[in-house]
């Protein structure tokens, strides 16, 4: 033997240099994964207008139902989460008169499952109505500095931007803002309107998920017909009745 190595050694070596260099691709992917995830979460919750950013880490395998009638609008939702990461551009209602039968839990979770899909890639935004009108609230606040007017100015300027831009948005509550008090009532409703009704002219291809507590024709009495039209789905199919599934909060 001359040291040289046999055919068979060198095929050995060769192959445990592929499984090396095949382990540590497969580590430098799941960990390029989780830094995308991450980096899309940071994104959601740095767009979103939230009460409580708690809201934004739901996921569908919290929700355990206590109804078949949940059990099966978890089911649709996990469907529905499912076809807007394959670019499925319908809008969603979820709608119950009463509160508290987890329309915002699964509005959220379908928000985080399609934010979590590296291969997608979409940009989601969370919005409460609520924080929505305290923050056009500002605008018409007495005791607002008017150099701070400027900073308010801006601020929904650039709501409205990323609100109409993002690929997938909730409006979480549409309606239920409208009964909040606040300063400068009517011109701030206004506004309101005004701002929906832009941010539905922006979105008119891109999906929208409204929970609420009330109808279409209800809406329309809060708001202006042209942005209910466009933000409201007449399908059936896109609307998820919580009607039948208790609220947990009489529990």
């Amino acid at each position: 033997m001359d040291g040289t190595p046999t055919w068979e050694a060198r095929r050995e070596r060769h192959k445990v240099k592929r499984d090396v260099t095949a382990r540590h691709l497969k580590q430098d992917q799941y960990w390029t994964q989780i830094y995308l995830v991450q980096k899309q979460q940071k994104q959601a919750k740095h767009l979103s207008l939230v009460n409580n950013q708690n809201v934004l880490l739901h996921t569908f395998t919290e929700v355990v139902p206590v109804s078949k009638e949940m059990a099966d609008l978890k089911k649709r939702a996990q469907q529905v989460a499912a076809a807007y990461a394959n670019d499925n551009n319908k809008n969603l209602v979820l709608y119950s008169k009463q509160s508290g039968n987890g329309k915002t839990l699964l509005a959220s979770c379908i928000l985080a499952e399609v934010g979590k899909n590296i291969r997608a890639a979409k940009t989601c935004m969370f919005v409460s109505t609520a924080q929505m009108k305290n923050l056009v609230s500002k605008k018409f606040d007495n005791t607002t500095r008017s150099d701070d007017l400027y900073s308010v100015g801006d601020e929904l300027h650039e709501f409205e931007v990323n609100a109409g831009r993002v690929d997938l948005l909730v409006l979480d509550d549409l309606g239920t803002e409208s009964s909040l008090k606040t300063n400068g009532v009517t011109s701030a409703n206004q506004t309101i309107s005004e701002l929906l009704f832009n941010i539905a002219e922006k979105r008119e291809f891109k999906p929208t998920i409204i929970t609420t507590n009330y109808t279409g024709d209800e809406l329309k009495k809060i708001y202006n017909n042209k942005i209910i039209d466009r933000l409201m789905p007449t399908n059936p199919a896109q609307v998820l009745d919580f009607s039948d599934v208790p609220s947990y909060r009489r529990n």
